[in-house]
């Protein structure tokens, strides 16, 4: 578990993400909104894996 944050470009997409589980099959964010607020649950392996890594900043 770490933290995530997803830039595109200068504007921020989402921060502190929950959970980050990764495997070369799977990728998934659970993601929280400013507020702790649950708002989005997706599985990354849909999108581009080159594309959006370059947008993320794990700690």
């Amino acid at each position: 578990m770490c933290a995530v944050t997803i830039y595109q470009g200068n504007e921020l997409l989402m921060k502190d993400v929950a959970e980050y589980e990764y495997s070369s099959l799977t990728k998934i964010l659970t993601c929280f909104t400013m507020m702790g607020e649950k708002k989005e649950f997706f599985n990354v392996a849909f999108l581009h894996w080159s594309e959006l890594k370059d947008k993320l900043t794990i700690s």
